[in-house]
């Protein structure tokens, strides 16, 4: 069994904050995870350079066609490829 699988076995259900390559941080339950990615629930984010965190949020056009208004569509879950991941430290 490696490191890393030890480690996050003892994090699934738990807060975690993981730092990614891109210069972002997210916080949020670990669910899943496998050698590819991390499925992370309830998530916030930030950028390593602000501290200020925030809820994931996309705009979305109101018509399928892709006009129309924009509404805000707020988002709980992500996934995070491992690959990008630079740190995780679990919170509780």
């Amino acid at each position: 069994m490696n490191l890393r699988k030890r480690y996050l076995d003892g994090m699934l259900g738990h807060d975690v904050l993981v730092v990614t390559s891109d210069s972002r941080s997210f916080k949020g339950v670990l669910i899943e995870y496998d050698e590819e990615a991390m499925l992370l629930q309830a998530v916030i984010e930030t950028s390593t350079r602000e501290i200020k965190w925030h809820k994931p949020e996309v705009a979305m056009p109101v018509n399928p066609d892709g006009t129309g208004g924009v509404i805000q569509r707020r988002l709980d879950e992500v996934m995070i490829l491992t690959d990008h991941v630079m740190r995780i430290w679990r919170l509780e």
